[in-house]
């Protein structure tokens, strides 16, 4: 089927206008859709999702998941967190109280909705970890008027502020990014820091432009700080005050990263989640026999790949390329 017909029968089905998503992606993009739609008919309401997106519950916007039950999913095998005595109808009258219980809900776990006849009812909340073993329509709150829609661990489409686009293969991998925390510190990290160091990447995946984060230890992050800062075209900006990002709830924590990494260059953070400076540009010294860049990659990820690999202290860097994709690099 060609481009131009595929986009046609997503219009038909009234599922997602297309016309945003770049030509070469348009094929891999609607077909996921499409995929979606026949193994779920009953597909929910994209305006109330689009809706629900856009409400705010004491000033605060919407961080929080959804599962969406086809009607022949049994419902009894599920264990519930919490279960609701009145199962509360997915409609525009109930959109407020459905995102207050979304608050309730927590960015952790799912609010269960079930098709029920003509309408989706919401029936409780379930963790994350039994959320995503069931082959269901996910949709996953990240601020205002943003979300994603997957099934199981594949993704299906991106909503951002009226635009629809594809989602990159590069999603954010808490088990790779702890791999490589390890990796490069060892048990240096206290379990806080973790926590920390873990909300800061999940973060800065999930904002939609490129950027690059370096981690360091100890006297290296001081030191890193001054040498990146020092006063001269294309260097670096060093913040008069840490950022402590241990204080900062994920929304606080989006509010503060959003703006900073729109410019140019990385961040520089310690193993505690300090940042103690901002556009930074990663350089290092090309050694002898370097064969670590790939011309395939952006310049963002090839600098920082030299500037880890040629780094004498514990590091570890993350990029997220312009297209989504997501890399972790350490020298140890």
């Amino acid at each position: 089927m060609s481009a131009c017909l595929l986009e046609k029968e997503i219009r038909k089905r009234g599922v997602v206008d297309m016309k945003d998503i770049p030509k070469d992606e348009l094929v891999k993009a609607t077909q996921r859709v499409l995929h979606i739609c026949r193994h779920f008919p009953d597909f929910p309401d994209i305006d109330l999702i689009i809706n629900l997106s856009g409400q705010l519950y004491e000033g605060k916007e919407c961080y929080a998941n959804i599962i969406f039950l086809p009607v022949q999913y049994e419902n009894y095998g599920l264990d519930y967190i919490v279960r609701y005595a009145e199962q509360i109808v997915f409609e525009p009258r109930n959109i407020r109280f459905i995102r207050k219980l979304l608050e309730s809900a927590g960015r952790e776990n799912y609010l269960v909705m079930k098709a029920i006849r003509d309408d989706y009812r919401v029936f409780g909340v379930i963790s994350q970890e039994a959320a995503e073993s069931l082959l269901a329509l996910r949709v996953m709150f990240s601020g205002h008027m943003s979300w994603k829609a997957a099934i199981k661990d594949q993704y299906l489409f991106k909503y951002e502020n009226g635009s629809y686009q594809p989602v990159s293969v590069g999603e954010f991998s808490q088990k790779d990014f702890l791999n490589k925390l390890h990796q490069a510190f060892g048990d240096e990290v206290k379990e806080s820091d973790v926590e920390t160091l873990l909300k800061i990447t999940r973060v800065i995946t999930g904002l939609g432009h490129g950027t690059s984060i370096v981690i360091y230890s100890g006297e290296k992050f001081d030191s890193e700080i001054e040498r990146l800062t020092h006063t001269g075209a294309g260097h670096g900006i060093k913040l008069e005050r840490e950022i402590d990002f241990s204080l900062c709830n994920e929304e606080e924590t989006e509010r503060l990263l959003r703006p900073i990494t729109k410019i140019d260059g990385g961040l520089i953070l310690d193993i505690h989640g300090n940042c103690g400076a901002i556009s930074c540009v990663f350089d290092g010294t090309i050694p002898e026999g370097y064969e670590q860049g790939t011309g395939s990659r952006g310049s963002r990820y090839n600098s920082l790949v030299l500037y880890i690999t040629t780094l004498h202290a514990k590091a570890l860097g993350v990029v997220v390329s312009d297209d989504g994709s997501v890399d972790y690099i350490t020298n140890t």
